[in-house]
């Protein structure tokens, strides 16, 4: 299972992140009846779902379609955060074939899960694609936070270059954030409605949290990473990341989608 993922979720600073993007900038969606069905990609255990969207939600759909890429976080999903409106199911956008899911959504959902869906580029393009004509994708992106930043330094490093350097564990944006996800918006085909750039701070309940939190995310690559330089390498990481402080601050991006982006 993605312990890390389900830790992420689980954290309040993203509940609170995922809540107040949607009371912001949720107001600039459009609903067609109350029939329809919308997407959550990446929602992990269900938590976001059930807790954040679906009461936003509710009365304008019919469904939830809420996908996950690993099938134990669908499993736990269905057993903690069930409901008769979110059908859960296992599917990796970046991977998977959209084939059956093309012009379905009135509206897609992607919550501070998109910096790891790697790249954007094509992640956008499958998002249009699964969404009907005028269909609006509502997106929230962690642009820029100290783990983040901690990555990109490690594996510009000489102790962790060759293991790091062709890593994409997260989308590299610049220092202009929003400039770069409106063009990755516009190339993919999107009529940018909104993209608003917003500084919050996204708290660890506790320090083992935030060593389970580095530990878990380096999962793909873990194995390259020799035994003996393991500890060394998450102790960089915390150094980095400045963790005499259990809050880490982090910018998140509403873009248009988070506000509201049509097909063109």
């Amino acid at each position: 299972m993605a312990n890390y993922d389900v830790l992420w979720t689980r954290t309040s600073g993203i509940q609170t992140v995922a809540a107040a993007s949607l009371e912001n900038y949720g107001t600039r969606l459009e609903w067609r009846g109350p029939s329809g069905e919308i997407m959550h990609d990446a929602c992990v255990d269900g938590t976001l779902t059930k807790k954040i969207l679906l009461p936003y939600v509710n009365q304008h759909v019919s469904k939830i379609v809420a996908t996950d890429r690993f099938a134990d976080t669908i499993t736990l999903a269905q057993q903690i955060n069930s409901d008769e409106k979110i059908e859960y199911k296992v599917f990796d956008v970046l991977k998977d074939d959209i084939t059956e899911m093309e012009g379905r959504f009135g509206h897609i959902f992607s919550i501070c899960v998109a910096q790891w869906l790697v790249p954007n580029s094509l992640l956008l393009e499958k998002y249009r694609k699964m969404l009907k004509p005028k269909g609006q994708l509502f997106i929230v992106v962690l642009a820029d936070t100290p783990v983040q930043q901690s990555f990109h330094f490690l594996a510009q490093g000489a102790r962790w270059k060759d293991i790091l350097a062709n890593q994409n564990v997260f989308e590299n944006f610049s220092s202009n954030p929003v400039q770069d996800f409106q063009t990755l918006l516009a190339n993919a085909g999107f009529e940018v409605d909104l993209t608003a750039q917003v500084t919050s701070t996204i708290p660890m309940e506790n320090f083992p949290d935030m060593i389970d939190l580095l530990w878990n995310m380096y999962y793909k690559y873990w194995s390259d990473i020799p035994p003996g330089q393991q500890k060394q390498f998450i102790e960089d990481n915390l150094t980095k990341i400045g963790t005499c402080t259990t809050s880490i601050g982090a910018t998140y991006l509403p873009d248009s989608k988070s506000s509201s982006s049509r097909i063109t």
